[in-house]
């Protein structure tokens, strides 16, 4: 299948914790001095990690299902806002920010652990262009 990867549950929490890093240093950067390339490349980022934990992660965690829908509510706001980045980008930017700091702590501490202990692979696709968060309207 083109566009399939096989990935153990434990190095995608990894991948995501990179992934946040990465997400926080850009952001910062973009709050001191606007870049529209650095932009792209931390919205892009965002989305593919967005889609990762909504359409393969969350789904396999259980018992924790108010905290993943309080996750993925965050997901479509932060993607709303970001899409509307123009108007008010400054105060968008910082909305974002605030939101991602709490959200990236909930996952690496409540979420993340739960996906290294099922210790399994999982098969994860290319993320469609019109792809959206479900709580996205």
């Amino acid at each position: 299948m083109e566009g399939v990867v096989q990935v153990e549950t434990k190095k995608i929490s990894e991948i995501l914790r990179k992934d946040h890093l990465e997400e926080d240093e850009l952001i910062a950067e973009l709050l001191s001095s606007w870049d529209e390339e650095k932009f792209s490349r931390f919205f892009d980022n965002l989305k593919k990690h967005i889609y990762l934990e909504e359409e393969f992660l969350f789904p396999l965690i259980h018992g924790n299902e108010l905290i993943i829908a309080d996750l993925m509510r965050q997901h479509a706001i932060m993607w709303r806002l970001l899409e509307m980045i123009e108007k008010d980008r400054e105060q968008k930017l910082h909305q974002v920010y605030s939101t991602l700091l709490v959200h990236n702590a909930i996952e690496e501490s409540d979420i993340y652990p739960q996906l290294e202990e099922l210790d399994l692979v999982i098969k994860v696709k290319e993320m469609p262009s019109d792809w959206k968060p479900l709580f996205y309207s």
